[in-house]
């Protein structure tokens, strides 16, 4: 999970962050990335999102 704050919107951060993330998938791993404002205003959106991700992932729940 990433966490982005406002400086991820300037252009030469977001191209960098563009790279790193090819990179990453290209290795066959997955990122989310939420904005700061998402993880304090919606934490059950991201929550949500984070658990279904980990279930496409093949995570399962021991509960």
């Amino acid at each position: 999970m990433e966490v982005d704050g406002t400086h991820h919107m300037e252009a030469a951060q977001w191209a960098a962050d563009l790279r790193r993330q090819n990179e990453v998938w290209i290795a066959g791993d997955r990122i989310l990335r939420f904005t700061a404002f998402d993880v304090r205003r919606r934490p059950d959106e991201v929550a949500a999102q984070l658990r279904a991700a980990l279930l496409a992932a093949g995570w399962r729940p021991t509960i």
